[in-house]
């Protein structure tokens, strides 16, 4: 059929929107209906062409992720990130990653750490006064455009290139919503409540170490930071010297 048919198709999508929070939404589970329309031309028996046009509707599938989906998992994202730059925020993290993640380091980030929170409390104002502007993730939103996220409403991966000497990152999501979706970061199983804290400190106090290397430029700042959080989650070592 490929060597007979030649055709154009144009889809068109409709996707539900709506917010409970700023990337919550009350009725995702709702899919979308997809509407197609295929035009072709193709050659009959007699050697003439005449034109076939095939509409079909048909429903989405139904774990395919949404747009809203997408927006709820840069929001998470944002929001961990906004927590790992909190004084006495590393409970906060930890709250935001899977329930198997939250049981086995929880209570452990509840402690208290001096050393972390005096790392936080240099890069929060190194930040006002380079950028006139307290920290805050949810701020700039287009940093996490350039993760790719695949999966379905279930799982995701979200998966950013190498930039400079940061290595790739590829973070895994699990939706552990039943009304509403409720997107957790899934962090590797063998890294443990003080491992989750020395990786933390680690990638802060590189950030907090290299203030005269920041970006120029907020947006670009922001993106390091995120990086640097993330590489913390996975367990990767902060072995770069290169912030940007």
């Amino acid at each position: 059929m490929r060597k007979l048919l030649s055709a154009t198709l144009i889809t068109s999508f409709g996707l539900a929107a709506g917010g409970c929070h700023d990337w919550f939404d009350k009725d995702d589970h709702h899919a979308s209906s997809v509407s197609q329309r295929t035009t072709y031309v193709a050659k009959d028996d007699k050697d003439s062409t005449r034109e076939t046009t095939v509409r079909a509707v048909s429903s989405q599938t139904p774990n395919a992720l949404t747009e809203s989906h997408l927006k709820q998992i840069k929001g998470v994202m944002a929001d961990t990130v906004n927590a790992a730059l909190t004084k006495g925020g590393l409970d906060n993290v930890a709250g935001y990653l899977a329930k198997e993640d939250r049981d086995r380091i929880g209570k452990y980030a509840d402690n208290s750490y001096p050393d972390l929170d005096g790392r936080v409390e240099q890069i929060l104002a190194a930040w006002k006064a380079k950028y006139g502007t307290d920290f805050d993730m949810s701020k700039d939103l287009a940093v996490f455009d350039e993760f790719r996220i695949a999966g379905d409403k279930l799982r995701a991966t979200a998966t950013v290139g190498k930039s400079g000497e940061m290595p790739e990152i590829s973070l895994r999501l699990v939706n552990e919503g039943t009304i509403k979706n409720t997107w957790r970061i899934d962090i590797p199983d063998d890294i443990s409540g003080q491992m989750f804290k020395d990786q933390m400190l680690a990638h802060v106090a590189g950030i907090a170490d290299r203030t005269s290397a920041w970006p120029a430029d907020s947006h670009e700042a922001y993106r390091m930071v995120a990086r640097h959080v993330f590489d913390a989650l996975n367990g990767t070592p902060k072995t770069y010297t290169d912030v940007k």
